[in-house]
């Protein structure tokens, strides 16, 4: 009974520290689109859906910047990922407070799979 009121009373703490996150950002946005905002929207009042839809615009208009977040060769760039994270996982599992019979099968499955 106490938890269900104490998660009742949390709820819209935690409400409103992501409505407060969400409106910093925009925030921000709106700063560092500053001239790009201005000229958009001269004598109007910027609403949180101009902030945004007026920084989509900006990056897909800018091709330095929307090369750096595409991806060349994503299958590629999964292949390596997963190899890392597999060589990752089997140092770890290869460290001595890590041996147990159990732990031994399971580093010798993954050395299969790389």
């Amino acid at each position: 009974m106490f938890l269900c009121v104490s998660v009742q009373l949390m709820k819209p703490m935690v409400e409103k520290r992501r409505r407060d996150r969400i409106n910093q950002s925009i925030a921000q946005l709106k700063q560092l689109l500053g001239t790009q905002l201005q000229n958009e929207r001269a004598n109007c009042k910027l609403e949180k859906a101009d902030i945004l839809e007026s920084t989509v615009s900006y990056l897909q208009h800018n091709p330095e910047l929307a090369a750096d977040c595409q991806t060349p060769n994503p299958l590629q760039d999964y292949k390596a990922g997963y190899s890392r994270c597999l060589q990752k996982t089997l140092h770890f599992l290869s460290l001595p407070e890590t041996r147990t019979p159990g732990v031994r099968n399971l580093l010798q499955a993954l050395q299969g799979a790389g």
